[in-house]
């Protein structure tokens, strides 16, 4: 998987969007390698992935972000094609993996998580 590093994102407006509990569930499913794709539009600000929910169904996701000269990434709005479809679990779980290097777990030199 590639990695996406999104450095000075405001996390507080983000995690106001989505919810205490859907950042930390968001950052559990990071850490138990969630995570399958990520990529960075830097022109449209918007963050794409695949993520994969707890029952094995991948999901497709998206957090648009909005930049400002001298102040942090805001994040804006994320979608998912999951039911909740907007500012979910999934959505969390794509921003912090992108955000927080230290929750994605660890590879092998293979590409394998480490379990």
């Amino acid at each position: 998987m590639q990695r996406v590093a999104l450095r000075d994102v405001d996390l507080a407006s983000f995690e106001t969007s989505v919810g205490a509990d859907g950042f930390a569930d968001g950052a559990a499913a990071v850490r138990r390698g969630a995570i399958v794709q990520m990529a960075w539009e830097a022109s449209q600000q918007l963050l794409t992935g695949t993520v994969k929910d707890g029952g094995g169904e991948i999901r497709t996701v998206s957090a648009s972000f909005r930049a400002s000269n001298g102040f942090p990434l805001r994040f804006r709005r994320g979608y998912c094609s999951c039911a909740v479809g907007t500012d979910c679990v999934h959505v969390a779980a794509l921003v912090l993996a992108a955000t927080d290097e230290s929750l994605l777990p660890a590879t092998t030199a293979s590409g394998a998580i480490a379990r």
